[in-house]
């Protein structure tokens, strides 16, 4: 079989290793796919330039200290600035599920629906990590309950996804659209049964949807409704919830 002459030297340049976890694809909102994990490259000098009160607070969030993100704010420290990525030192502090920190910004006025070149925003990613303290502070600030990410995903869509058991409770005491479908056609109902695999959190999150109108006659890209979905995986009990509500 013919082989290219650059990959040939490359590969003789360097020995062969295997992908890493972290070089293999990542679910879209998983923290791989955004955080500053070792996969990705570290924030070099070709990033924003900020004042010293400003790097200062970056440097507090990420050593989780308390005392210095007060004495940085004190200093006039900028709220929405953002790293080489897009991130505000509140969605850091989110990434670091760093709840102190991030409640501390959100009572200080940083903005829960500040954007990320990833357009994951603070209230988004607290969602879908489960962060109920800063999601209730979050929303009790102003974040947006229609923002949606790159995906179209909106926070409780991407909140089922991730099983997130109280981030979706503390969502639907908001008016938060429960039939809202992604880009792919999904609604949180859908991606519930379809990843949950019948777990314990999938099965509360799918009752709690019920509970609250969420409608199982939906239909995804395949044109299944929620009866069809859980029957097709095999979901006895997402079935019987399914029954239950309808009745």
């Amino acid at each position: 079989m013919a082989t290219n002459p650059a990959a040939s030297a490359s590969a003789s340049a360097k020995p062969k290793t295997s992908p890493t976890a972290s070089q293999k694809s990542v679910a879209p909102l998983s923290s791989a796919a955004t955080s500053g994990s070792a996969s990705i490259k570290p924030l070099t000098q070709s990033g924003p330039i900020h004042s010293t009160s400003t790097a200062a607070l970056f440097a507090a969030v990420a050593e989780s200290n308390i005392k210095s993100v007060r004495k940085s704010l004190k200093d006039g420290a900028e709220l929405e600035a953002k790293d080489a990525r897009g991130n505000t030192p509140l969605m850091r502090a989110v990434l670091n599920r760093d709840q102190q920190v991030a409640k501390m910004l959100l009572t200080a006025g940083a903005n829960p629906n500040s954007k990320n070149k990833s357009q994951e925003s603070p209230f988004l990613r607290a969602s879908s990590l489960g962060l109920e303290e800063v999601l209730r502070s979050a929303l009790a600030r102003g974040a947006d309950v229609n923002s949606v990410d790159r995906l179209g995903s909106s926070a409780l869509f991407v909140a089922s996804e991730a099983g997130q058991v109280e981030s979706v409770r503390v969502l639907l005491q908001h008016d938060i659209p429960l039939d809202k479908v992604n880009d792919l056609g999904w609604s949180a109902l859908h991606v519930t049964i379809s990843l949950g695999q019948g777990s314990n959190s999938s099965l509360s999150i799918a009752r709690l949807l019920l509970a609250a109108g969420a409608n199982p006659h939906l239909t995804d890209p395949s044109g299944s409704n929620a009866f069809e979905l859980a029957e097709k995986r095999n979901l006895p009990q997402m079935l019987a919830a399914l029954r239950s509500s309808s009745k």
